[in-house]
């Protein structure tokens, strides 16, 4: 917002400390917005995510490596050798979700109806 230092802000005074307070007024924005909304907590974001890249045939092994996870599906020897960051796959996932989620903006008709915009403040 103009005026405000910090992109990531719960005040825009100052960087984000920790997330109980942001999660505090997303809570209440939401609810001035979605008054019936349940309730949620921040990994149901990323379980969002990663449900929607695996939804669109990424891999499981892209997948935890997005979360930072070590996958509990790749066998011990793997785990303890493959030491690869699997960094363009994580960028061509996350891309491709990006994309995704432009391309519901750019052809609203094409939006699941269960997504508000939220006015700026």
């Amino acid at each position: 917002m103009p005026g405000q230092e910090y992109v990531f802000s719960v005040s825009g005074r100052q960087p984000v400390r920790g997330y109980s307070d942001a999660k505090k007024l997303i809570n209440k924005r939401l609810a001035e917005v979605l008054p019936g909304m349940q309730p949620w907590v921040l990994h149901d974001l990323r379980r969002t995510v990663v449900t929607g890249m695996a939804g669109i045939g990424l891999s499981h092994h892209v997948l935890d490596r997005v979360l930072n996870h070590v996958s509990g599906k790749i066998r011990s020897t793997a785990r303890i050798y493959n030491r690869h960051e699997y960094l363009t796959e994580r960028e061509a996932a996350l891309d491709g979700w990006m994309r995704g989620a432009v391309r519901s903006r750019e052809y609203p008709e094409r939006a699941q109806t269960n997504v508000v915009a939220m006015p700026a403040r």
